[in-house]
């Protein structure tokens, strides 16, 4: 599922000025069909000359678009400065394509150009951004195509970088989990008009005729729950950030986490609506990928045991005891660390190995899930 976009406000509005180059855009995969054509919007490869590779939007609204070969424009601008659209269609036609270089697309979220990628491809993004796909953009025939989304800490909302964590997301942004990565996204209107709902343990944002929810369909601060729930239905519901610490029987002081991100009453933006505490659980148990497990052993999401029928990390076995087929929710096939491996404390050393019947199986270790629009840019 792709990440719901958002045409920020910053983007500008789209322009019916043609740009330079005198053609039409050339479409590739959408309606006309050119069959005789294919280029590469990543490397920029496959147009003629004074043309780029880009998704091309068909429609006012962002709805439809395609890949195809458009006229570049005649003063590009250059990777993380403002942009816009602008038509090139005629006669009324929508052939809405950016102002960037090639190789760029003007990000929805930030209203910046940036860089283009493959997700399938390893190296994608810089090691500060990762490849994110957004609904709608890169569809049809090329759905692996992205940009390349600033990395985040989902507890503090804020930018990663060589320095550490810099400024927050941005204005109309916040950290979200979108599979392989947390990344800065927008948070669509549906969620920022209801600043009561899309909170702690209420349902996702979900494209119509789904239970599976967007991965920025939470409030900021909150996420899409990595976990099923048994006596919630299948619909994905939205979980508070916090600070994890280790918890198992014997050592439960800081079961909900360590203040000021705690799952506490008082420190979430949103009261925790049931009696029970809930646990801070950590992200790096979800993973058996060891980048990731370093990454996010200092990120959490809180979690309500008693609402969701399982037993909580105040029961959990001590580091180091494998229960065995002990019947516990958190317990895995012999051999399995199941302190690591039900997300009370952070992986030492292990490489996790299984899923339980409670996970998102795929999702969990690099699926990619979109995003969805935030907003979209109005054609004058």
């Amino acid at each position: 599922m792709k990440k719901l976009a958002f045409g920020a406000l910053m983007i500008g509005l789209l322009s019916t000025a043609a740009c330079g180059g005198g053609d039409s855009p050339t479409l590739i995969d959408g309606a006309p069909i050119d069959s005789a054509v294919a280029c590469d919007p990543v490397a920029n490869t496959g147009c003629p000359d004074g043309q780029k590779c880009t998704w091309i939007v068909l429609d006012q609204n962002f709805e439809t678009g395609t890949l195809g070969c458009a006229a570049l424009d005649p003063s590009p601008v250059d990777t993380d400065a403002t942009c816009q659209y602008k038509n090139q269609g005629t006669g009324g036609t929508v052939l809405a394509v950016d102002n960037c270089k090639g190789g760029d697309i003007c990000d929805l979220f930030t209203g910046t150009c940036t860089a283009i990628c493959d997700s399938t491809s390893a190296t994608a993004c810089d090691q500060y951004h990762s490849c994110g796909l957004i609904e709608g953009i890169f569809s049809g025939t090329t759905p692996q195509y992205g940009w390349c989304d600033s990395l985040c800490d989902p507890v503090t909302q804020k930018k990663l970088s060589d320095a550490g964590e810099v400024a927050a997301c941005g204005d109309g942004l916040a950290c979200y989990w979108d599979g392989p990565a947390f990344t800065c996204a927008g948070v669509p209107t549906t969620v920022t008009d209801a600043p009561t709902m899309y909170g702690d343990q209420e349902q996702t944002l979900s494209p119509t005729g789904s239970t599976q929810g967007y991965p920025n369909g939470c409030q900021p601060g909150y996420q899409r729950s990595p976990i099923a729930h048994g006596t919630m239905g299948d619909y994905d519901i939205c979980t508070a950030s916090c600070t994890p610490a280790p918890t198992y029987t014997g050592n439960t002081a800081q079961s909900e986490g360590v203040s000021p991100h705690s799952c506490a009453t008082g420190e979430q933006t949103f009261p925790n609506p049931n009696p029970q505490p809930e646990d801070c659980l950590y992200w790096s148990g979800l993973t058996s990928d060891a980048a990731r497990q370093h990454t996010w052993k200092d990120y959490g999401f809180c979690y309500d045991y008693g609402q969701h029928g399982d037993v909580s990390c105040t029961t959990a076995p001590a580091p180091g005891v494998d229960m065995a087929g002990g019947g516990m929710n958190h317990d895995m096939p012999n051999g399995v660390d199941d302190y690591i491996d039900d997300l009370c404390g952070p992986p030492a050393g292990a490489t996790l190995t299984g899923t339980t019947s409670k996970r998102k199986g795929a999702e969990l270790d690099g699926q990619q899930l979109r995003m969805k629009v935030y907003k979209h840019p109005t054609i004058q």
